[in-house]
């Protein structure tokens, strides 16, 4: 937990979650809202037991990606409402065990023009913007991968959640 010490100076929280008894103990941590930076997010890396990572909000941009790389069990990523634009989200790919990730509308609408499947660990997405519009949306019929899309709040029509499938 020494690597954690930003936990305690963002006030974010941290969610301890232990498998098989004690065997195995991994974390959450939820930044949201806070004054994170590229930078520091770098000093975590590393920590073998880190899941989750809740960015959203925070000063994370582009360069600050490069680093979860250095995550070697990030399964959960919240980069809505970050300035991580569509060349930040393309370094995801080396972050092989990341599977759920959560966008919001600008972002997902500026991954329209990226390649297909660039992707593709990721199963599980997450809209959490009330500007997730069927225009928005469109852009994930080039994501072959995908098992769950998650609209928590959006304005998607009938017809929009039909093209879904």
């Amino acid at each position: 937990m020494a690597q954690f010490h930003l936990v305690k100076k963002h006030h974010a929280q941290i969610e301890e979650k232990v498998y098989y008894g004690k065997a195995y103990v991994a974390y959450d941590i939820w930044f949201s809202g806070s004054p994170l930076t590229d930078r520091e997010l770098a000093e975590m890396a590393g920590h073998p037991r880190l899941t989750g990572l809740e960015l959203r909000g925070t000063n994370v941009t582009d360069r600050g990606m490069g680093a979860l790389a250095q995550f070697p069990g990030l399964v959960r990523l919240d980069i809505s409402y970050t300035d991580v634009t569509v060349a930040g989200i393309q370094q995801l790919r080396s972050v092989p065990t990341l599977t759920s990730l959560t966008l919001d509308a600008k972002q997902l609408r500026e991954l329209a023009g990226a390649p297909p499947d660039s992707l593709p660990q990721v199963q599980h997405l997450w809209l959490d913007d009330p500007r997730i519009d069927d225009a928005a949306i469109s852009s994930l019929e080039c994501w072959s991968g995908l098992d769950s899309v998650h609209v928590v709040q959006g304005a998607i029509s009938d017809k929009g959640l039909e093209r879904l499938g």
